[in-house]
């Protein structure tokens, strides 16, 4: 697979960029152990609260862009038929050391999650963490992860949202952001959910914590009790949330149904083909030592997910 042509320019950049991190990642390998324990805690907790709420045996889940981490292992222990789909063929293939029987031959994909190779109607999940805030059409993706989606299948969104610090500071800023980088506020975020066809019927704030925000980080981790009750969220709370996540930094961890197929949001576009010559990562690359503590801070948040819900499956 591939992406379309006629982004090429763009697309390239991604992708070098996405290599460049790949490949250097374990020349700052500590930034990447401090990140990995909150990172894979709300990939653990969100696959349980899709397994919740499906309700189906063998249900087809994707998770879409989806770099190098264990979000599809975690699937596929939650009972899901899973597909990893990710651009960069050397962040798909640093992904290939989390294993697991379901995720066989065919089920890592070099794609643009914009183009899917899916057929209309077919998967019952959407998972993307991390990945919207890349684009700057979103409603694009949306709308392709509508074409895929079975009626009531579920869109989960992890995304880091714009908050007002953050919004004056590169406002004023004389050095702005990563250009790459297009944070929206989680209003704008719902409005093109539901004009995409999807209902959000979950909503979660999500705290990867701040060392220098300790206070803060009181006040967010107080949100994270719902995640591990599942608990639903009402009209005054989702308002509450609202203000909150447009106060203080964080994620925002959104579940949505699709409610109504949508029309085609474009043609199907010709596709530049990703050549196998792009991945330079090997099997040193997988057997690095340094890479089997993340294997054990993964088993830290199973133990951790273990200890507060006693009877998760």
């Amino acid at each position: 697979m591939g992406y379309d042509k006629n982004e090429k320019n763009e697309v390239e950049k991604r992708i070098a960029t996405k290599r460049q991190l790949q490949v250097n990642l374990l020349d700052k390998i500590q930034l990447h152990y401090d990140f990995a324990y909150p990172s894979f805690k709300i990939c653990q907790l969100s696959s349980r609260i899709l397994k919740h709420d499906i309700k189906k045996i063998n249900p087809i889940a994707i998770d879409i862009a989806c770099g190098s981490t264990p979000m599809g292992k975690m699937l596929s222990e939650s009972g899901f038929n899973a597909y990893r789909c990710e651009l960069d063929p050397n962040f798909l293939y640093a992904g290939l050391r989390w294993k697991h029987f379901n995720l066989d031959i065919g089920k890592h994909i070099v794609c643009d999650a914009t183009i899917l190779p899916f057929r209309d109607n077919s998967v019952d999940v959407v998972f993307s963490k991390e990945f919207v805030h890349h684009l700057c059409d979103y409603d694009l993706l949306f709308m392709e992860i509508n074409r895929v989606l079975k009626k009531d299948g579920i869109f989960l969104m992890i995304e880091p949202t714009s908050w007002i610090l953050f919004s004056l500071t590169q406002k004023f800023a004389k050095e702005k952001g990563d250009p790459q980088h297009h944070y929206e506020t989680i209003n704008r975020y719902f409005s093109a959910l539901k004009r995409t066809g999807f209902l959000p019927y979950r909503y979660y704030l999500y705290n990867y914590g701040s060392k220098r925000l300790k206070f803060l980080n009181m006040i967010k981790n107080s949100f994270h009790t719902q995640l591990y009750s599942m608990s639903k969220t009402s009209k005054v709370g989702l308002l509450l949330k609202m203000l909150v996540q447009r106060l203080i930094d964080g994620s925002s961890v959104v579940f949505s149904r699709k409610v109504e197929n949508m029309p085609t949001y474009k043609e199907r576009p010709k596709i530049e083909i990703i050549e196998p010559s792009r991945l330079v990562l090997d099997e040193n690359y997988l057997n690095d030592a340094r890479m089997e503590k993340f294997d054990e801070i993964l088993n830290d948040v199973y133990n951790d997910v273990y200890k507060r819900i006693p009877h998760f499956t």
